[in-house]
C-alpha cells in the first residue's frame, strides 16, 4: 500500500504537483494538436503523428546529459524553466492555419516544447527518487508514474466533457497555462540538495 507519509517530503509533493500539471498539459496538447493537424491543417494521420517525433528525439539525445546537470546544479532551475519553455512552445502553435508549412510553422514550436520537456523530465525523476529514503524509492516512482498517467486521462476527459476539445486554440492556451503553473510550482516548492547549492556557490 502507498505510504501517505511520502507526501510529508516537500520535494516529493512538489515534484508530483509539477508532474500532474506538466503531464496533463502534455497529453491535452498532443491530443488537440494531432487532431487539428489532420482536420484543419490538412496533414495525413501519418504526417501528424510524425510531426511530434522531434520531441522524442530530443529526449533520447539529451536526457542523460540533463541528469548530470541536475546532479551539479540541482533540479529547481531546470524544473522551473522547462515547463515554462514548453508552455511558450505550445503558444507558438496557436496560429496554425490551413496548409501550414511544417518546417516554418510547426517544427519551431514543437522543438521548443521538446527542449522544455528535456529540461523537465530527468530533473523531475531525480527529485522524486531522491526525496524519499532508498527503501521507499520504488513506491515513490510508482506513485509518480501513476500521477503522470492519471493527469493525462483527467485533462483529456475534462476537455471532452466541456467541449474544449472542439476548440484547438482554447485547448492550447489551457495546456500552456498548466505547463507554466508547473514551472511556478517547481520554483516555489522544490529545494535543491545541499551538494548542488555548494557547487553553485
Amino acid at each position: 500500500m502507498m505510504n501517505l507519509r511520502l507526501f510529508t517530503s516537500r520535494n516529493f509533493t512538489g515534484a508530483n504537483i509539477t508532474t500532474f500539471a506538466m503531464y496533463g498539459a502534455l497529453s491535452g496538447f498532443f491530443f488537440a494538436l494531432i487532431i487539428y493537424l489532420q482536420t484543419t491543417v490538412g496533414y495525413s494521420s501519418m504526417a501528424a503523428g510524425l510531426s511530434i517525433l522531434p520531441v522524442t528525439l530530443l529526449l533520447l539525445l539529451f536526457s542523460g546529459r540533463m541528469g548530470k546537470l541536475t546532479s551539479t546544479y540541482g533540479p529547481r532551475i531546470f524544473m522551473t524553466l522547462g515547463p515554462i519553455l514548453g508552455g511558450i512552445g505550445m503558444l507558438t502553435l496557436l496560429g496554425l492555419g490551413h496548409n501550414a508549412n511544417y518546417w516554418l510553422h510547426v517544427l519551431p514550436g514543437i522543438t521548443l516544447f521538446g527542449v522544455g520537456l528535456v529540461f523537465t523530465v530527468a530533473p523531475l525523476t531525480v527529485t522524486v527518487m531522491t526525496s524519499v529514503s532508498d527503501n521507499q524509492s520504488g513506491i515513490a516512482s510508482g506513485v509518480n508514474n501513476a500521477i503522470s498517467r492519471a493527469a493525462g486521462l483527467i485533462v483529456i476527459a475534462l476537455l471532452g466533457l466541456f467541449g474544449a476539445s472542439q476548440s484547438y486554440q482554447f485547448t492550447v492556451m489551457l495546456c500552456s497555462a498548466l505547463a507554466i503553473i508547473a514551472g511556478i510550482a517547481s520554483w516555489l516548492l522544490i529545494k535543491d540538495p545541499p551538494r548542488a547549492k555548494a557547487k553553485k556557490a
